[in-house]
């Protein structure tokens, strides 16, 4: 008598068919989506989004900090304005501002109203979800 093993395997959805870039995942915030790229790292926290001459409606970047706490951000060498999108531990919004770019030192600092983690940088006016929405993603 012969036993056949069968292994059944459901494709997952890589990040290529999802539309995703190497590096990038979806984050979920009150029925907005957008596609993020992550900076988990001192220096990529660092670079942020400078250099970059926009970001698409639906085109993040959110920026993971090690501990909740009150991060400082600043806008020096941006060419555009963001939403800057505070997000606690437990994955809640916890604060929203539209900043714009700095030029020339010194530059504003933007700290959020509570301890964050992480923060979501999106393009200005395209942040429509509210403070308390809950933030999905594998991040």
């Amino acid at each position: 008598m012969a036993i056949f093993l069968c292994q059944f395997v459901v494709p997952s959805q890589g990040a290529a068919e999802q539309g995703l870039k190497s590096g990038e995942v979806r984050i979920m915030v009150g029925g907005q989506v957008y596609k993020a790229a992550i900076a988990r790292t001192r220096s990529e926290r660092r670079k942020g989004l400078m250099n970059r001459q926009r970001l698409a409606r639906d085109e993040a970047m959110l920026i993971v900090f090690p501990e909740a706490d009150y991060h400082e951000i600043w806008m020096w060498n941006m060419r555009f304005s963001l939403d800057l999108v505070w997000i606690s531990n437990q994955r809640k919004v916890i604060g929203v501002r539209t900043v714009s770019p700095c030029p020339a030192l010194p530059c504003p600092i933007y700290r959020p109203p509570g301890p964050a983690k992480y923060v979501l940088e999106v393009a200005p006016g395209s942040f429509n979800s509210n403070i308390g929405d809950l933030v999905t993603g594998r991040f």
